[in-house]
């Protein structure tokens, strides 16, 4: 089976980098490192990267550093924006920093 990211927007314009990073609540990826992912933005297929490393952190343990390299807003922006995507989601709970690079041509 295809190993497929999808984004539903471009926070920080990430996707325009050779590596960049994606939070996630899923912990899908954890074993998925070094393979290869279609990486996609809403349906439309934009290249193939490789998943380099996945570090679990507790959602209370993001720090502005992380949050301003991946979605470009401050801590406090980044988790109103996380609880508006995962209903559900505690401070307790588990997320995941999942560090991709770019597959050159």
């Amino acid at each position: 089976m295809e190993n497929i990211i999808k984004f539903s927007y471009n926070w920080n314009n990430k996707l325009n980098c050779d590596c960049f990073t994606t939070i996630r609540f899923s912990k899908k990826y954890v074993n998925k490192i070094n393979q290869k992912f279609k990486v996609y933005l809403k349906d439309k297929f934009l290249f193939n990267a490789i998943l380099l490393k996945v570090k679990p952190f507790k959602l209370r343990g993001l720090t502005d550093w992380l949050c301003f390299i991946d979605t470009g807003y401050n801590k406090e922006t980044t988790l109103d924006i996380i609880k508006k995507m995962y209903k559900n989601i505690k401070d307790d709970d588990i997320i995941y920093i999942l560090l991709f690079c770019r597959v050159k041509q």
